[in-house]
């Protein structure tokens, strides 16, 4: 069988994916009717490791929407985006609350 010789890009990925459904490669593959070694290809570029979680399961690596197929509120994406924002209020929080914290049990100068 001669599998076709298709163009496989990370938006393409992407456009098959569902938030929250995780995939192996070979999944992915099979729903845009592209060869596993295309998409193992595009999976592994900084590209797709921006835009997907991957974790590692008994079936091998799956991947997933980033952000989407773990509890909410267990996780958060210090990922930097394309556009140089990223999710990281919460740790700033954080680290402020520690901060004022530690000068509350300073003595004075």
């Amino acid at each position: 069988m001669k599998t076709k010789n298709a163009k496989v890009t990370i938006n393409a990925i992407l456009a098959v994916m569902k938030p929250g459904t995780r995939y192996t490669a070979g999944r992915l593959a099979t729903r845009l009717g592209a060869p596993v070694s295309s998409v193992r290809q595009v999976l592994s570029t900084d590209v797709a490791l921006a835009r997907l979680d991957a974790h590692s399961a008994h079936q091998g690596r799956v991947y997933s929407l980033a952000g989407t197929s773990r509890m909410s509120g267990a996780h958060v994406d210090n990922r930097i985006r394309p556009d140089l924002t990223s999710n990281l209020s919460e740790y700033a929080r954080t680290l402020d609350a520690h901060r004022a914290l530690a000068m509350t049990t300073r003595g004075a100068p």
